[in-house]
């Protein structure tokens, strides 16, 4: 697996792909190692025997060149809400003019738009630093990359408490 792509499973995986039925958003559809990819929808997650079913908006002349290839995997590509890519491949179960079934996929790959992978910060993390003319503040770590740190001040909450108490007062 690429190490700049996070993997969504299980509930969080029914929501992307139900997100992306409900939005009717393109997606990029191709059998995989060859010069065959089409564009086109994903039309519906259904139920079934195991995990269920994606139904894909149909593709002309598909099944026919399909039916070429014994390994009957598909890849899709498509880009999630925030415009991050997201792929993940699956087995063909039936095709037709109309439709496409595919079988519902384990995981997603979600890859990521930085340059490195962020990982999170242990429980707990915290960071100290010195800003110009103040003295040393701490600061909760929330995840780490080759890039840098994430953190939230103590201070930068206590004012925005402040202001938005008075606000409340």
């Amino acid at each position: 697996m690429d190490p700049s792509a996070e993997i969504v499973e299980d509930r969080r995986l029914v929501e992307m792909l139900r997100g992306l039925t409900d939005s009717r958003k393109m997606c990029r559809m191709e059998i995989p190692h060859t010069g065959y990819s089409w564009i086109t929808l994903l039309l519906d997650l259904q139920q079934g025997s195991g995990s269920g079913y994606l139904l894909i908006d149909g593709i002309v002349e598909f099944e026919k060149i399909f039916s070429h290839y014994a390994k009957r995997e598909i890849s899709l590509e498509f880009p999630e809400s925030d415009g991050v890519p997201c792929r993940f491949s699956t087995r063909v179960i039936e095709c037709n003019r109309k439709t496409i079934r595919v079988e519902f996929s384990k995981s997603v790959f979600r890859m990521q738009k930085r340059r490195s992978f962020r990982i999170r910060a242990r429980s707990g993390a915290e960071i100290l630093f010195q800003r110009k003319g103040r003295t040393k503040e701490k600061a909760r770590v929330y995840d780490y990359s080759l890039g840098g740190t994430s953190f939230l001040a103590e201070t930068f909450l206590e004012s925005v408490w402040a202001k938005n108490s008075s606000r409340l007062a």
